[in-house]
């Protein structure tokens, strides 16, 4: 009986630390944009530290903005760059909506609303031991737009 008690407990603690290991990123950063102001040539450079083993992880651009932003969407680009190899493994163009079509803000928060973009369909592959630069840097048409305030990744 008291080996079935064990074994019931262990399984119970083993399901559920995996379950929580799941929904942790491995990494989750923000660079500030300064002023709120964001220029063309401004780049946000994440570092992203090496891993133990290969994997591949989702990904998500993770935004602040306040309701000084002018526009409806915020175009970025984003780079993924192996800091080994120096190549760029991921370069994605995108669209992020951060007002609806009534003029509401997308994020949830206050003074800062805060949205996470999942990037569907774009996994990442890192390999063992490699270090990665992430870089973001918006594509608007203005060389500089306001209300912005971080902007940032999600490995997970």
């Amino acid at each position: 009986m008291k080996r079935l008690f064990f074994a019931s407990m262990t399984a119970i603690l083993l399901m559920a630390f995996n379950s929580c290991r799941e929904q942790w990123p491995y990494y989750h950063e923000y660079k500030s944009i300064d002023n709120n102001a964001w220029f063309t040539n401004d780049k946000a450079e994440l570092h992203v530290p090496a891993l133990p083993s290969d994997t591949t992880l989702n990904m998500a651009v993770c935004l602040r903005n306040t309701q000084g932003y002018p526009y409806q969407h915020l175009f970025i680009n984003l780079t993924v760059k192996d800091d080994t190899t120096q190549q760029n493994i991921k370069v994605l163009n995108l669209k992020l909506p951060v007002f609806d079509d009534k003029g509401l803000p997308l994020g949830k928060g206050f003074p800062f609303m805060e949205t996470e973009y999942d990037i569907e369909g774009q996994p990442v592959h890192l390999k063992k031991g490699h270090t990665y630069t992430i870089c973001i840097w918006h594509d608007m048409h203005s060389p500089t737009i306001p209300g912005i305030a971080d902007v940032g990744i999600k490995l997970y």
